[in-house]
């Protein structure tokens, strides 16, 4: 495994707290091999005025889904012969793991491959052909699934953008109010906000025609449906299986992590603005709105501290240390190479590196350290504010009801912070976890 490309694709998988500082030198990155990679999925997103871009809605509804803006290969279907299953895909089309060079679909594939061709009575189906058309099959597979995970980040883009969005609040189309009775009486109807994330206005300005991208998805659906009508019998359940997996596998499992976080950036951001826009309802004189901005900030600022230890840990136990230490190095002693003892040299080469290992790890343990810190210091302040809300409602109204709505909401939306942040952190440790196992070409 190249541990080096590995630390680069984890590189640009930008930090959930966006303070790590290790995505500055993003440009200079390799590029990743998928269609497209999505990064920053937990940026504050703006809140656009769709009355911006009046034909927004209305494009977006007829296609009811979408996709990057990225084109894909347009393919049209063919007979397979030596000639067309050779030639139909350029290498530079193909994701890595599906490469002629590198080899690896030919040796996960090839005993399965093996089987059929001996029992096959299809002559005209040579290894080399069942080899390409099997390849094709997975290219297919694969931007299949690609494209339908397009699908649900814009299909979630657009309910965000019309305040259909399915939270949990009854609001959204179909939607079940999960909250409790209780809830549900105190404030019977919440207000869905209209949501438009900058990703979606850029993308939407730069190509407004996005019902291309259901007739993509189509596309790819019919193509494999014909590509397994003309292979018959020489595919069977345990090669359609095979296919599957290494796309899952080694196809679209970073996608779909980063794809995920998205969504779900969308969706606590949904969920975050209902809340705060119900408390600014509910809070009819505006005596606790400024206390209640306070502590949600202080919050935030605690939850992403003590998310930034775990991360670090977290790195720690990955062994993606890299952006932790920075550009920390200790020079080897220019002398130690010109020692002609070989057993001296040994000796101490060992002694050198032993020491570079112990005071990483010293550093390590020192930034951990202040990293709780700062999350013990920023949780006494948060302990604080919280306390001046409270205190502050208590003496803004006398009615009990109206003190409990207003505290059912504060720790609604500081509930949501927590969840929010801690999903986050989930995605991005499977992401270290998949990440080496992708790129082990």
């Amino acid at each position: 495994m190249d541990n080096t490309t590995t630390k680069e694709q984890i590189d640009q998988f930008n930090d959930i707290l966006h303070a790590q500082g290790d995505d500055e030198d993003v440009n200079d990155d390799e590029d990743i091999d998928f269609d497209y990679f999505f990064t920053d999925f937990d940026k504050n997103e703006e809140e656009p005025e769709s009355n911006n871009i009046p034909w927004l809605q209305s494009a977006l509804a007829a296609a009811n889904t979408a996709t990057t803006s990225k084109k894909r290969t347009p393919l049209t279907p063919t007979t397979p012969t030596a000639a067309t299953a050779l030639k139909k895909f350029k290498e530079q089309d193909l994701p890595k793991y599906l490469s002629r060079n590198i080899k690896f679909f030919e040796e996960s594939i090839m005993p399965l491959v093996v089987e059929i061709v001996t029992v096959s009575q299809d002559t005209t189906m040579t290894m080399d052909i069942l080899l390409e058309e099997f390849r094709q099959l997975a290219y297919l597979e694969h931007q299949l699934q690609i494209t339908n995970l397009d699908i649900e980040l814009w299909t979630v883009y657009l309910q965000s953008g019309t305040g259909k969005l399915n939270v949990g609040f009854g609001t959204g189309e179909n939607e079940v109010d999960e909250r409790s009775l209780l809830q549900q009486l105190q404030y019977p109807q919440p207000i869905s906000p209209c949501i438009w994330p900058d990703k979606l206005k850029t993308i939407i300005m730069d190509d407004p025609d996005v019902t291309q991208f259901r007739t993509e998805y189509l596309a790819y659906e019919t193509q494999i449906k014909e590509k397994q009508q003309v292979l018959q019998a020489n595919l069977n359940k345990e090669i359609e299986q095979m296919i599957h997996t290494l796309v899952m596998d080694y196809g679209t499992a970073l996608y779909a992590i980063v794809n995920e976080g998205y969504i779900a950036a969308v969706r606590f951001t949904f969920k975050e603005q209902m809340i705060d826009s119900e408390f600014e309802r509910e809070d009819k004189m505006r005596l606790c709105i400024q206390a209640f901005r306070t502590v949600v900030k202080s919050k935030t600022a605690a939850e992403r501290a003590n998310i930034e230890v775990k991360m670090l840990k977290e790195r720690v136990v990955h062994q993606q240390i890299a952006p932790i230490l920075g550009s920390f190095q200790i020079s080897t002693p220019a002398d130690m190479q010109t020692i002609q003892d070989d057993t001296t040299r040994q000796c101490l080469t060992y002694q050198y590196e032993q020491l570079l290992q112990r005071t990483k790890s010293e550093l390590i343990v020192i930034h951990i350290r202040i990293a709780e810190a700062k999350a013990n210091e920023l949780l006494k302040q948060f302990d604080n504010d919280q306390k001046e809300f409270f205190q502050k409602l208590r003496a803004s109204y006398s009615e009990s009801s109206m003190k409990k709505t207003l505290a059912n909401l504060m720790n609604s939306r500081l509930n949501v912070i927590e969840q929010r942040l801690q999903t986050l952190l989930n995605l991005k440790v499977r992401f270290f976890v998949k990440a080496p196992t992708v790129n082990k070409f």
